[in-house]
């Protein structure tokens, strides 16, 4: 069956567009619903709320003892392109060819933090409650970075939980590792070796196996090894590889740093995983690719710290993504600040009413959560496309201006590519 991905997204678009921004389209074509797939095709007898389009995917059920995903941050849909245009032969194009290939959208915000926890739960950011790389705690009076589960300014992993964040609310909802296993499937977690067992990987991996790497080298020769020995006859095995998410941020969404990384990419997982596979192993095993959102680059940078009169009526600076931001407003002064950047950043942010966004779907379905509305502030700050707004938080390990970004709802950040091929016809 041919798929007009052209065709998805600007159905995608029809149906989902708010003020030229793009909102996730939760209930359908997202990658919220790629846990409730891998449900399916693992021939769980549950039913779903929502769901990709099964008819693209009835050929794989129940056909494969082993599902792998391979989640490489920031490949967004049109980089993607981009990169095909690039580099044609690529195994992402073999892969495509061989298999079902979607455009989807990510979640809101559309970064890393929240569509990972989507992804290793299947649950929508307003039910894990993970919105942003940083979090206004409110309980804790302090800013978090979710990541590292500590304070901004302080890099010492999970020390937010010793100062009294509650674990079990974080996300607060089961892995999708911890529901496999009750199905009979194994499961196993290729991380990074820096983020193994803390911060926020300790919690995703909950119920996995988690196995530490390196490098892409290492990453894919140990993903093989791992399909080629395993003992269990199920197995669900989930693979991160964060690398381009990176270089993007440094050197821009489609730059040729960012190409080329991917020409390395794709011939590591075509050298050490794909031609390594036995006959035997690659006819057990269906492979899926995806990402957690895209970049855009962001050549206009908006510094608060050079508008005070903004600053003064914020109770913690503008929180949650640089380019959705929450903004947590003193009493009395939402309409001010409402103001404030209407005049300032007129056709460069616009903001939303928090709760009145919640309430229409931005986090998951219509009328939100009370678990999240006290992290997403008053007002959202939402930067169009080549904006950024940036308060300049404490930086560990990053010492540069990003020149790209994400967490907005534009089409380069929102699209994300979905690609499911039956290792034994590439």
């Amino acid at each position: 069956m041919k798929i007009d991905q052209t065709k998805i997204v600007e159905e995608i678009k029809e149906k989902r567009e708010l003020d030229s921004f793009i909102l996730p389209d939760y209930d359908e074509y997202c990658i919220a619903n790629i846990p409730n797939l891998i449900h399916y095709l693992f021939g769980s007898k549950d039913t779903f709320d929502r769901s990709l389009p099964l008819l693209h995917f009835e050929q794989y059920k129940e056909r494969f003892n082993n599902i792998v995903i391979i989640m490489i941050d920031s490949l967004g849909y049109n980089q993607l392109n981009v990169f095909n245009d690039h580099s044609p032969k690529n195994i992402f194009n073999d892969l495509k060819e061989a298999g079902t290939f979607l455009p989807l959208t990510s979640v809101f915000p559309a970064t890393t933090t929240t569509a990972l926890t989507t992804l290793h739960t299947g649950a929508l950011p307003q039910e894990h409650g993970l919105l942003g790389c940083r979090m206004y705690l409110s309980e804790l009076g302090l800013m978090g970075n979710m990541i590292n589960m500590s304070p901004v300014d302080d890099y010492t992993y999970d020390l937010l939980f010793k100062m009294g964040l509650k674990r079990e609310e974080f996300p607060g909802v089961e892995t999708i590792h911890q529901q496999l296993t009750r199905e009979g499937v194994a499961s196993y977690t290729f991380v990074n070796l820096n983020y193994r067992g803390k911060g926020l990987s300790k919690i995703l991996h909950t119920g996995t196996e988690a196995l530490p790497y390196l490098y892409a080298t290492d990453l894919f020769m140990n993903l093989t090894e791992l399909l080629e020995t395993v003992k269990t006859k199920k197995n669900f095995v989930f693979t991160y590889w964060g690398a381009p998410d990176g270089i993007s941020h440094v050197y821009g969404a489609t730059s040729d740093r960012f190409l080329t990384d991917l020409d390395y990419l794709s011939e590591i997982i075509n050298n050490e995983f794909v031609a390594k596979l036995s006959p035997a192993t690659r006819k057990e095993t269906l492979l899926m690719v995806t990402a957690d959102h895209g970049q855009v680059d962001i050549p206009h940078l908006i510094m608060t710290t050079e508008h005070p009169e903004l600053l003064k009526n914020l109770v913690v600076p503008p929180i949650g993504e640089y380019r959705a931001s929450y903004l947590y407003i003193k009493p009395g002064k939402v309409d001010e600040v409402d103001a404030y950047f209407k005049e300032h950043f007129r056709d460069k942010i616009v903001t939303w009413n928090s709760l009145e966004m919640m309430r229409k779907g931005l986090f998951g379905s219509e009328g939100g959560t009370e678990k999240i509305e006290s992290r997403i502030g008053d007002l959202i700050a939402l930067s169009r496309e080549g904006y950024c707004l940036r308060y300049p938080f404490p930086q560990s390990n990053r010492p540069w201006i990003d020149v790209a970004h994400h967490g907005g709802l534009t089409e380069n950040e929102i699209f994300v590519p979905f690609i499911v091929s039956d290792m034994n016809e590439i």
